[in-house]
């Protein structure tokens, strides 16, 4: 899947489903840290594309959450 089609459809998510997303890249980085303690520059690469995944991930979450938030009546 293309970057492109991949933010697109990270976009159309609720923000609960990222949530649990964001968890899953967490822990899959954890892993991948676990099983090849910086065994080789493969693994740091796979590891650094999969924070920037995650940070991705994030920043569209947050963007979510700043809509809901506008979106909801603020009761003064």
């Amino acid at each position: 899947m293309k970057r492109k089609d991949r933010i697109k459809e990270l976009r159309e998510k609720d923000p609960v489903a990222l949530l649990k997303e964001v968890k899953d890249w967490r822990q899959k980085i954890f892993q991948t840290k676990l099983e090849n303690p910086l065994k080789g520059e493969k693994d740091i690469h796979k590891v650094r594309k999969m924070k920037k995944e995650l940070a991705q991930i994030l920043t569209i979450l947050n963007e979510k959450i700043d809509e809901q938030e506008r979106n909801t009546p603020q009761n003064s």
